[in-house]
């Protein structure tokens, strides 16, 4: 149960800094005033991810998200998630959904 609520409080955090391409473990731990390490542990036991690999979930899900509802093009999801380098989302993008972001918006018209 204690876990739940500071997970609810991390996908909070990372909704809040989405954007901020120096989002990650110590930053969240810097908000809640804990240990990155406690952050790590919660959520290695709840999704068996460390807080770079969640963080980038959520970036990818996000980025997902706006290819199928926006009109947006992809270096500006890029950037709203977080990505200063268009190409780096593009190859992580990738890496996760197993299709270029482009690609990923074309097939899903």
């Amino acid at each position: 149960m204690q876990d739940e609520h500071l997970i609810k409080k991390i996908q909070k955090i990372i909704e809040m800094h989405l954007a901020n391409p120096e989002l990650k473990g110590s930053l969240i731990a810097k908000e809640l005033e804990i240990n990155r390490m406690k952050i790590h542990r919660v959520l290695k036991r709840a999704f068996d991810q460390n807080a770079r690999d969640f963080i980038t979930k959520k970036r990818i899900a996000h980025a997902q998200n706006e290819l199928l509802n926006t009109s947006k093009f992809v270096y500006q999801i890029a950037l709203e998630v977080g990505y200063t380098d268009p190409r780096h989302f593009a190859k992580v993008f990738k890496k996760m959904v197993g299709i270029s972001p482009t690609g990923f918006k074309k097939s899903k018209k």
